[in-house]
């Protein structure tokens, strides 16, 4: 994944069924045949901004990522994601200065059709 001019990462944090803690990380890009390509969940044993950080430059750096080439980060609402004083997208942003946040619209869109769907009358 060496040839990747930019990329840009998704990463969202939850427990699933079993209430383990994961992580997805999508990391998206664009070949120079202008395909667009995403890759993708990793068990955490703990998801706190910290940690959650640390495990986004090891996987850059263990899918040999330039970490120069990240152009943008992308993350829910909740505080340890994108909080301004201690979250990740701050923690990325202060090794990644160009690195852009843009919160994800899709997790509000999400909380309205879960709200929405909770009173349809069957």
């Amino acid at each position: 994944m060496s040839n990747i001019k930019a990329y840009s990462i998704l990463v969202d944090e939850t427990k699933d069924a079993g209430k383990i803690a994961q992580m997805c990380f999508i990391t998206r890009f664009i070949d120079q045949s202008f395909n667009i390509h995403e890759k993708a969940c990793f068990h955490m044993k703990k998801c706190d901004a910290q940690h959650l950080a640390k495990e986004i430059f090891k996987i850059i750096a263990d899918n040999n990522l330039d970490i120069n080439r990240c152009v943008g980060q992308c993350y829910d609402g909740a505080s340890v994601m994108s909080g301004k004083y201690t979250g990740v997208q701050l923690r990325i942003s202060n090794v990644i200065q160009h690195a852009v946040y843009i919160h994800c619209y899709a997790h509000r869109l999400n909380l309205c059709l879960i709200n929405t769907i909770q009173n349809v009358h069957y």
